[in-house]
Formats: C-alpha cells, structure tokens, sequence
C-alpha cells in the first residue's frame, strides 16, 4: 500500500474498518467509495466522493486507505 493516495475520477477509495469480534463472529465494518472529483490544496488531495451507502462527503484520506483504479473493473 502507497504512503499516500493518489486517486483519479472514477477510481475506488477502500478504506479498511476496525476488525472485531462479537461472539464467535469477527466483523469489519470497511468502506468504500467512488471518487467524484480530485482536489488539491497546498500539494495535498483530497476527494469528494459518494460512500456505497450513497452520501456524498470530502475525504481527506489517512494511511489505511487505498486505490481500487476504475480501469482494474473496480
């Protein structure tokens, strides 16, 4: 996984959720969304996506996230 996350429109941004266990079921509650526009501030980026639950936000991506390319069939 890259430092940093270097999208483009219509990219993927996965971003891994806390793993934990309830009972003997272990659960992850993981995110993804599809990058509507790229902006840059400053040398850094940061995104406006819609989440799969269908909300849009600005993202400001941290370590854990990471690219699904759109041209990967993502």
């Amino acid at each position: 996984m890259d430092a940093t996350v270097d999208a483009d429109v219509g990219d993927y941004i996965y971003v891994p959720g806390p793993v934990y266990a309830a009972g003997s079921a272990i659960h992850a509650h993981s995110r993804r969304a599809k990058v509507l526009e790229v902006i840059e501030d400053g040398g850094r980026k940061h995104y406006r996506v819609r989440w799969q639950e269908g909300q849009e936000t600005l993202y400001f991506p941290g370590p854990d996230a990471q690219v699904e390319r759109a041209s990967d069939g993502g």
